[in-house]
């Protein structure tokens, strides 16, 4: 069996997605290649709709917003053509020939955009193998049931619903989770994570992040919340690989309650060591804190799909979000200083989420891939 898995380079979350089933995959023997579906159509292409598509979410997020809510507005039918459908086909012939020459028996799609060249791959060439849409948002985003894939692993039995009413029908419908990588099922000691990171154990710390990016207003809730933190409490702020975020917070100054973080490859750690995370509700990054039973507020920094992970996060009590920058430090400050809150939160999270997205998807894949053979 060799998996060919299709993401997209707009954001991290699809390609984390790809590669958290890829770790879970060749651990188990199986060969599988990650590859940006986009890159089939043109390079160039890709880049281009990847590049616009992360300044449109950085620095024009009410703009970046409206598109999505259009979108939802004029989602077609999923037996319908849309233009975004005609668009993606134009790198179906040579996706069949890559997937030919590699001999892959499955392709797995993180990505809406490799779901509908996909679609077209399929019905171009009926002996194309089967193809699976994992959805790395809580909720059925556009054009999904338009891919017409031959099963869709969805990130909770809550959102079944919601996602057979786009006309997905329901036999194609597996609630596994969203797949992240199998450290973030990993605990690790808090005082040990933090010794090692060099936090101070004897802090109640509030983890500030949003997302690879830094988008949002991260310097504007790290000088309110430093501002309110009790003596003991401690703020952590990742920028990722946001350079410019990363001065910004620098020119706080030497704030003894503030650690300002660059990108960094130790995120299981930091949230191991942290008591509270304050983010984006970006699909991944919410699913890995769960994973953590890591308490979280979320900021509404973007919208689109991320503001459907916020309502169904909020909906469920999973997490805590406010309307502003002060009343969302104020919040997390109140909420750093009641350790009967935090440890309800916790359990919370623990109940709500039994799914290890990664593992269950590459055990659904085997036992399909078994029958058919």
């Amino acid at each position: 069996m060799r998996i060919l898995i299709l993401s997209c380079n707009t954001g991290e979350g699809h390609n984390s997605a790809a590669k958290a089933i890829a770790e879970v995959l060749a651990s188990r023997g199986v060969e599988c290649e990650i590859t940006d579906a986009l890159s089939f159509w043109s390079p160039k292409i890709s880049k281009f709709i990847c590049d616009w598509h992360v300044r449109l979410y950085k620095r024009a997020p009410a703009l970046f917003c409206a598109g999505y809510k259009m979108a939802e507005e004029h989602d077609p039918d999923p037996e319908d053509v849309s233009f975004l459908y005609t668009l993606m086909s134009q790198g179906a012939q040579r996706l069949y020939e890559a997937i030919v020459q590699g001999h892959y028996t499955l392709v797995i799609c993180t990505h809406v955009f490799a779901s509908l060249i996909m679609r077209r791959v399929q019905r171009d060439n009926p002996e194309a193998p089967q193809h699976y849409f994992v959805a790395t948002d809580y909720t059925c985003s556009p054009y999904v049931a338009e891919s017409q894939a031959t099963m869709y692993m969805i990130p909770d039995e809550k959102l079944t619903e919601e996602f057979a009413r786009s006309g997905i029908p329901r036999e194609r419908i597996v609630a596994t989770g969203i797949p992240v990588r199998q450290i973030f099922f990993q605990p690790r000691q808090q005082a040990e994570c933090r010794r090692a990171l060099g936090i101070p154990t004897d802090r109640k710390v509030i983890l500030l992040m949003c997302g690879s990016m830094g988008c949002g207003p991260m310097k504007r809730l790290a000088k309110r919340i430093t501002e309110l933190l009790p003596e003991k409490g401690m703020l952590v702020a990742i920028c990722g690989r946001n350079e410019r975020l990363y001065r910004d917070l620098q020119e706080l100054g030497e704030l003894p309650n503030l650690r300002v973080v660059g990108f960094t490859r130790e995120m299981p750690a930091y949230m191991d060591a942290a008591d509270l995370m304050l983010t984006k509700p970006g699909g991944l990054s919410s699913t890995e804190a769960a994973a953590k039973r890591l308490p979280m507020i979320f900021v509404d920094a973007v919208g689109g799909c991320e503001g459907r992970n916020l309502e169904f996060y909020t909906r469920h009590r999973l997490a805590d979000t406010a309307g502003s920058v002060e009343a969302l430090a104020q919040l997390a400050c109140a909420t750093l200083g009641n350790p009967k809150r935090l440890a309800e939160m916790a359990r919370t999270l623990q109940i709500n989420f039994p799914h290890n997205g990664a593992v269950e998807i590459c055990n659904l894949v085997q036992r399909r891939t078994e029958v058919r053979l």
